[in-house]
């Protein structure tokens, strides 16, 4: 599976957006992005609007689409991850490769 990066500095508004939702999941980052929480230990949205003038978020376009991602993702058999059909190879019983 391939894609292209794409580095994203000028958009401020959606930088902000995206820094919020990620400070908002994980609030321990915040203080890395000297974003201070507030009582809730949620973080502060117009310290964020600030942070996010020093942010570069990096977006991926993943080439292929939706069907190139299951294809590398593992598949189950038996319910034992089964990554060789990502490379195409058939995958075998887990079953059949114990020894007696």
């Amino acid at each position: 599976m391939g894609g292209i990066a794409e580095a994203i500095s000028d958009d401020t508004a959606a930088l902000a957006t995206s820094l919020l939702a990620l400070l908002r999941e994980h609030p321990a980052l915040a203080k890395g992005y000297h974003v201070p929480l507030d009582a809730d230990g949620q973080p502060n949205p117009e310290a964020v609007q600030q942070a996010a003038h020093f942010v570069v978020m990096v977006r991926i376009h993943l080439s292929g689409g939706p069907t190139a991602l299951q294809s590398a993702t593992a598949r189950r058999k038996g319910g034992v991850p089964c990554l060789e059909r990502a490379k195409g190879v058939a995958c075998e019983d887990p079953d059949s490769r114990r020894v007696p």
